[in-house]
């Protein structure tokens, strides 16, 4: 994988504890251990994107605060080939408070996305050229529908094939997902965007024929240890 590849998308500052079990409402539990780690569904992709070979150019928006600069430490030393940071000056940086339980790792999340739900049409007015110049635009949905739909109006614009990771899942309309050249759900999302139970490979590919129905051409559903599902304009 060598072309280029611009993803839109979150980025969150992970605060990690390990409990022997959840705490129950009103109780202060002792952490067996703490970390703290760059996350965020578009920070992410793009990392994974950049390991598989790709040129990424990564954009996102942050606040002004020690988060903020934890993520320029990060992204910077991740590599990428570009990173566009967007700065919201009175809204926190993105976050999570994680608990991660018991041998299994079973977790519990909260999430604040701060400045992840707050970028303007101008911002993404600026971004044109990055978003332009890309064979491959990747977006999630972890920040404001408004700015997600913007950069998808302007990577079809420009020609680029564009994947939406449909998590966390929103409800957006069926135009929206006839923009998009691929749609990767997993088995929840799936079954949340079809009102139906995604648990096998046949349930899934009834699912996919939902999501065609939508507007989605060509669709992933992932399954976990259970595989994955294609289907190219419902040829499976």
């Amino acid at each position: 994988m060598s072309g280029k590849v611009c993803v839109f998308g979150s980025f969150n500052f992970d605060m990690v504890a390990r409990v022997e079990r959840f705490p129950v409402p009103g109780e202060s539990l002792v952490a067996c251990g703490s970390m703290t780690s760059a996350g965020g569904k578009g920070a992410n992709q793009a990392t994974a994107a950049l390991k598989a070979g790709a040129n990424v150019h990564y954009i996102g928006k942050i606040g002004n605060d020690t988060f903020g600069h934890f993520a320029r430490r990060h992204l910077k030393g991740v590599g990428f080939n570009a990173v566009t940071l967007l700065v919201a000056e009175e809204v926190p940086t993105g976050n999570a408070l994680i608990y991660v339980a018991g041998n299994d790792a079973e977790n519990m999340i909260a999430v604040d996305p701060g400045a992840n739900m707050t970028v303007t049409d101008d911002e993404i007015a600026g971004c044109i050229p990055a978003i332009g110049c890309a064979d491959v635009v990747l977006v999630q949905l972890e920040n404001n529908l408004s700015a997600i739909e913007q950069v998808v109006d302007a990577a079809k614009a420009a020609g680029a094939f564009v994947v939406l990771n449909p998590a966390p899942w929103q409800p957006v309309e069926h135009a929206f997902l006839s923009k998009v050249d691929l749609l990767t759900p997993n088995a929840t999302e799936a079954g949340l965007m079809t009102g139906r139970r995604v648990d096998s490979l046949a349930a899934a590919a009834e699912a996919a024929d939902a999501l065609h129905a939508q507007g989605a051409r060509n669709v992933i559903i992932t399954l976990g240890a259970k595989g994955a599902l294609l289907s190219e304009q419902g040829v499976k």
